[in-house]
């Protein structure tokens, strides 16, 4: 329960001020406060802190009400703060699997935590019915902002935070010219479905989704990957080479993703297979689930070429990573019926949720 701050509450105890804002809520919570002994309640001061300039990255961080405490807003700083133990351990694993240096992974964190911590701060103070009550009534510096508080009982509930809410994001996995028809390594359908995706995207970019993101092959030596007697499961053609006509998306759904309706492109298997976006890093070394993360991002869709080999492996890792996941199957071309029938049962089986059919043309 939010009350004024410390000294304006005259000769009332911390008990009576409580009680005094409890008119019309349920008698046993009001007797519960009655009932309780005096010196069990007591007034606490909470302080919001913004957090301030960056500093350079270095073996030391923050987290939590360390950089940016807030005020109690339905648990908006605890949330926040585990999001913060969250990007910052998968950061640190990426340095630990030699993926990124100690600092450059540091840096990666924090650069995010800054833009969303500073987020969650404001958010609290504008909170509606409870913080932002009192935020124009007390004095305060520039960092830290004073409330009192009684308990953890809010007069108003608990509201829900935006970081609390969960946030869906789009995938869309390997529209490129090389997977599709006249391609290296053409899927049939492909053109058609890069067509059908850009439709889909240029109706819900703003509206229906939170992000929209997509992945690219991007291959400088991938080894036994690329072979003159390919087996079309471990190993293909050579295609979608860095800076090859063929690795850039198809002329269908190129001038969508230019026009700024895709917020971020991953890139993978520089060296390496990689048939999984989430082994894929934007341009400034952000893996896909990292950067998804710091946006709050809990559940993804699915769509893109092709259903039994890089959507299939995108929705896998997803799932594994934790995110709600859906393939979208209608927005997808699968290379043919058998394997395209065994990754749907695959995605089944590891609870990845299906809707509509893909294209498949291996007639």
């Amino acid at each position: 329960m939010l009350l004024p701050p410390n000294g304006s509450l005259g000769t009332l105890t911390a008990q009576e001020a409580a009680l005094s804002r409890m008119k019309g809520w349920h008698p046993e919570l009001q007797a519960l406060i009655e009932q309780a002994y005096p010196d069990t309640s007591t007034l606490l001061s909470i302080g919001v802190v913004e957090p301030g300039e960056r500093w350079a990255p270095g073996p030391v961080t923050l987290l939590g009400d360390a950089i940016h405490a807030t005020s109690p807003t339905g648990g908006n700083g605890a949330n926040t703060a585990l999001r913060d133990a969250d990007l910052l351990g998968r950061c640190l694993i990426e340095a630990t699997e030699g993926r990124q240096d100690l600092f450059t992974a540091v840096d990666s964190y924090e650069r995010q935590m800054f833009e969303y911590g500073g987020e969650a701060v404001r958010h609290s103070l504008a909170a509606p019915s409870t913080c932002a009550d009192w935020a124009g009534r007390v004095n305060h510096g520039p960092a830290m902002r004073p409330f009192a508080a009684v308990g953890q009982a809010y007069e108003h509930g608990f509201p829900r935070g935006r970081d609390c809410a969960v946030r869906r994001a789009l995938i869309v996995v390997d529209v490129q010219k090389d997977f599709c028809e006249g391609g290296s390594v053409p899927v049939k359908g492909g053109a058609d479905r890069a067509r059908a995706i850009a439709e889909m995207v240029q109706r819900s970019a703003g509206s229906k989704y939170a992000h929209i993101v997509a992945t690219r092959d991007h291959h400088i030596d991938p080894g036994a990957h690329f072979s003159d007697h390919p087996d079309y499961q471990n190993s293909f053609p050579v295609h979608c080479v860095a800076g090859s006509e063929g690795s850039t998306f198809h002329p269908h759904f190129a001038q969508t993703a230019a026009s700024g309706a895709v917020d971020e492109v991953f890139y993978k298997g520089a060296h390496s297979a990689s048939k999984s976006g989430f082994e894929g890093s934007a341009e400034d070394g952000t893996s896909l689930a990292v950067w998804l993360r710091a946006r709050s991002v809990g559940a993804v869709d699915v769509v893109g070429i092709a259903t039994d080999h890089c959507v299939k492996a995108t929705a896998l890792d997803g799932a594994k990573a934790g995110f709600a996941v859906r393939v979208l199957l209608n927005y997808t071309a699968g290379v043919a019926t058998d394997t395209t029938d065994h990754a749907i049962e695959e995605l089944r089986q590891a609870g990845v949720t299906l809707t509509g059919k893909p294209v498949v043309l291996d007639g």
